[in-house]
């Protein structure tokens, strides 16, 4: 099958599914069979998505990872085993509980709401933080914002309706990289970096909170309603790679590769309206969604505390846990976007039909 790489324009044979460009060595995930589809709006979008898949963090960002990493292993600073339990097991019941929460509804009672929260994390600091983090990630709903840029949608469902344009311009008019959770996120990392290690525990779950957030509000942006049952599987295989988290961690292939490819299959299953038993029956699938359960919070906790054990060191902890929250949160807001313009496109267009991981080839 002859096709063109979205990213050089060179023409090639992409009889083999999942075939890389032999001229710029470029993966685009099925979004190349599907160009001659593309008005020129998503046609660009589709070389932004893959632009982005083929590249791994910027060179600001993963500078300061590298920095933060080194510097964390050269002061000596270790987070108590216990604590990091505490962490993952915080972290597991939280993500449960954002899941029950419409992600497009504007909390208004905090009082309620801090109440649920202490009869999952009990009375204290954590369930007062959350409740504060979570009213205000919560911000005006999204239907709220699709009225005033004069959408017609009276659902969630509804929003599937748009056409790229549109969602990008809802999703720019809610979140925006710069703004609003990026905001929340520095501020939170700021006072929680004054407490030392003793608040790096509650750091990380209310950073946790703000990104998972994040990604709720971009997906109902792009009409997926998180309070269907598969929709909330995609969104944490989604935040899962947004936060920086693999699933096969195996593969040969890049990081962003590898998500991509896997969230094809699910959102394959998702349209196709498989109910979570269907999606059991299919071994690739029940591995992912055994892994989301079991696995995935660990290797949150493990990822965001190799880059937050700094911010335990007195006086200079307060700018880098802001530091590092910002940065997170905006590579989370930016990778889940990403993701679902991709999957947007896909759907929109009918590219997912194929769904096997292609083998991995060098590049």
């Amino acid at each position: 099958m002859q096709t063109q790489c979205l990213m050089c324009n060179e023409g090639f044979d992409a009889s083999e599914q999942g075939q890389p460009c032999p001229a710029c060595g470029r993966r685009m995930c099925g979004l190349e069979d599907l160009a001659s589809k593309f008005p020129p709006y998503e046609r660009e979008t589709a070389r932004e998505v893959a632009r982005w898949l083929n590249t791994g963090p910027g060179a600001i960002a993963g500078g300061i990872n590298e920095f933060m990493q080194g510097f964390s292993s050269g002061v000596g600073l270790v987070v108590p085993q216990r604590i990091a339990d505490e962490i993952t097991r915080s972290i597991t019941k939280l993500l449960a509980f954002l899941q029950t929460l419409s992600c497009y509804t504007v909390i208004r009672d905090e009082e309620a709401l801090q109440k649920r929260l202490q009869e999952s994390f009990g009375e204290g600091r954590t369930a007062e933080v959350l409740a504060k983090i979570i009213t205000a990630a919560s911000g005006k709903g999204v239907l709220q914002l699709a009225s005033d840029l004069g959408y017609q949608a009276e659902t969630v469902s509804d929003l599937r309706h748009l056409n790229l344009i549109e969602v990008d311009k809802l999703v720019s008019s809610d979140m925006g990289f710069f703004s609003g959770s990026t905001g929340l996120a520095a501020l939170e990392g700021f006072f929680t970096g004054l407490g030392e290690l003793a608040l790096i525990a509650l750091d990380v779950v209310a950073i946790t909170a703000i990104n998972f957030r994040y990604v709720e509000r971009i997906a109902t942006c792009f009409g997926y309603d998180q309070d269907l049952l598969p929709e909330k599987i995609v969104t944490l295989r989604v935040f899962a790679a947004a936060f920086g988290r693999d699933f096969q961690s195996q593969s040969p292939l890049p990081a962003k590769i590898t998500a991509a490819y896997e969230l094809k299959p699910l959102a394959a299953a998702v349209a196709k309206q498989w109910t979570l038993a269907q999606m059991a029956e299919d071994e690739h699938l029940c591995a992912m969604l055994t892994w989301l359960k079991q696995d995935a919070p660990q290797q949150f906790t493990k990822y965001i505390i190799s880059r937050k054990a700094p911010a335990a060191i007195p006086i200079i902890g307060a700018g880098i846990g802001a530091t590092m929250n910002y940065i997170l949160t905006s590579d989370t807001g930016k990778a889940a976007w990403s993701y679902y313009r991709y999957r947007k496109l896909l759907e929109d267009f009918g590219g997912l039909d194929e769904n096997e991981m292609p083998p991995a080839r060098s590049s």
